[in-house]
């Protein structure tokens, strides 16, 4: 349900959550999460709209019917109001991609746990969501991180 791609047209002057002009041509991603209430308790008070129940999410509840909104298309409608984001010209869409999911699920876990400076965190899998947890981890000020998987390759990686 993450997607990245190069916008072919927008539907007038449209800006990115950054306040800059989204040009055709530019490469781009967008919140998939959108559509929210406004009014539950994870819209007002846990500001956590990715709970939001009536919430709407690009690639998860859309069905083929409702037209062009999920990342295996070769076209994606962004329905107004949806939050996008350019990216610089030296991050290529695979550099991009390739924290997908995993990067903001751990940002969720991570922001949840709330470590503090000098904190011992352990990360239980070293998958793109564990290692991604573990850097994030080591940004937020723990002294110490360690990483737990049965692949021994995935450990290679992570301790690099």
């Amino acid at each position: 349900h993450f997607s990245v791609g190069r916008v072919v047209e927008t539907g007038g002057a449209v800006s990115d959550v950054n306040g800059k002009l989204i040009q055709p041509g530019a490469i781009a991603t967008f919140l998939d999460v959108h559509e929210t209430c406004y009014n539950c308790w994870y819209c007002l008070v846990a500001k956590a709209s990715t709970r939001c129940p009536q919430r709407k999410v690009y690639g998860v509840t859309y069905s083929a019917k409702d037209g062009l909104l999920g990342g295996w298309s070769e076209l994606i409608y962004l329905k107004p109001g949806v939050k996008v984001l350019t990216l610089p010209e030296e991050v290529s869409p695979k550099q991009f991609i390739a924290g997908g999911c995993a990067l903001p699920t751990a940002l969720h876990a991570i922001d949840r746990a709330q470590i503090q400076i000098g904190d011992v965190v352990v990360v239980q899998g070293c998958g793109p969501v564990g290692l991604s947890a573990a850097i994030l981890a080591l940004l937020s000020g723990a002294g110490k991180v360690i990483v737990i998987d049965k692949f021994e390759s995935r450990l290679v990686v992570a301790k690099s």
